[in-house]
Parts: structure tokens; sequence; C-alpha cells
């Protein structure tokens, strides 16, 4: 019955009871986070995330009783995919190690070349950066990020078209040394 209040309230916008719910929940979800990724201020990150999700995307919720279940399943989702994001951080590591400059120079062109990229990504509006996020770095297909994002496939596509072509405005000056020196980078914008 709890659950059930909790839903009828945060679809009215009730924002004491979202910080109720908030309370009654965080803690458990955290400890579940944890056991998953081995990372307390990472488990943390996911209920938050976790938490601004459920009441930016308030009003689509389609969920009737079982609240706990859903952000359990939430929170093992967002776990499963920043294990999906490490381990293509990791492969792209080694796969571009051996690209790697030797002099510092070229050091602190890579350096900055990356930070370029991530500013980019970082500029993007919230839901195309998100969209972007999970196709590129958690690989997950446009159905899987329309199911997790609670949107329709067209707006996925719609979504990563735009972020794609923000993408390579913002970093056209770059285009030539990411296709030189970071293929992977590269591909992730084309």
């Amino acid at each position: 019955m709890k659950d059930q209040l909790f839903i009828a309230s945060l679809k009215a916008g009730n924002h004491n009871a979202f910080e109720k719910m908030y309370e009654t929940y965080y803690s458990p979800l955290v400890d579940f986070a944890r056991l998953q990724i081995n990372d307390r201020e990472q488990a943390r990150d996911i209920v938050q995330k976790t938490f601004m999700h459920l009441w930016e995307n308030r009003d689509d919720l389609g969920i009737e009783s079982n609240l706990q279940g859903y952000l359990f399943t939430s929170v093992k989702n967002r776990c499963i995919n920043h294990h999906r994001h490490l381990k293509v951080r990791n492969e792209h590591r080694k796969s571009t190690q051996h690209l790697r400059p030797v002099s510092d120079a070229d050091e602190m062109i890579s350096q900055e070349i990356e930070n370029r990229v991530q500013q980019a990504i970082e500029a993007l509006p919230e839901q195309c950066k998100a969209v972007f996020k999970l196709s590129r770095f958690d690989q997950l297909k446009y159905q899987e990020i329309a199911e997790q994002l609670g949107l329709s496939i067209k707006t996925v596509e719609a979504h990563m078209g735009r972020a794609l072509r923000q993408l390579r405005q913002d970093l056209a000056d770059y285009l030539p040394l990411l296709l030189i020196l970071y293929p992977t980078l590269f591909s992730l914008i084309h």
C-alpha cells in the first residue's frame, strides 16, 4: 500500500512525498548498488541518477504498484550499464595505448583532444547526452535505450542524430587529429 501512495503522490508532483520516498529507499538502494559495483561513491551516484530520472519522468511512469521493485531494477540496470561503460573505456584505452604519444608535447595535445571531446559530450542537452552515452559507451541498441529512458525509438533516433550533428560541429577543428590519433574516438561521432 505504501508504494501505491508514493506512486500516486509522485505522479501528482508532491515533492514532500518524493523526499519521504527518497529517505525510505536511498540507503537500501545504495547498499544494493554497492554490492553490484563495489564502489560506494559510484553506487551513490547511480542511486541519485535513478531518483532524478524518476522525478523528471514522473508524468510518464508506467508503474502502478511495485515501486520498490521498479527502483531496484532501475538501479540494477544502471549498475550493468556502469560495468559496460568501464569495459568499453578499458577496451578503448587498450586499443589506443600503442597510439599514445611519447613526447611531453604530444601528451599535452592528446590530453587537450580528450578534454575537448569530453567537454563537447558534456555540453550536449541532457537527453541527447544520455542517449549518446548509452549508445556509444554502453553499446546499447536504440530499442534498449528507448526502454531504459522511457522514450520511443524515433525519439532516441532524433536525439542521437542531434548529438552527432552537434559533436561534429563542436569538434570540427579536431576531426583530422581524431581520425589519425584516435580512430576509436573518431568513430564515436561518425
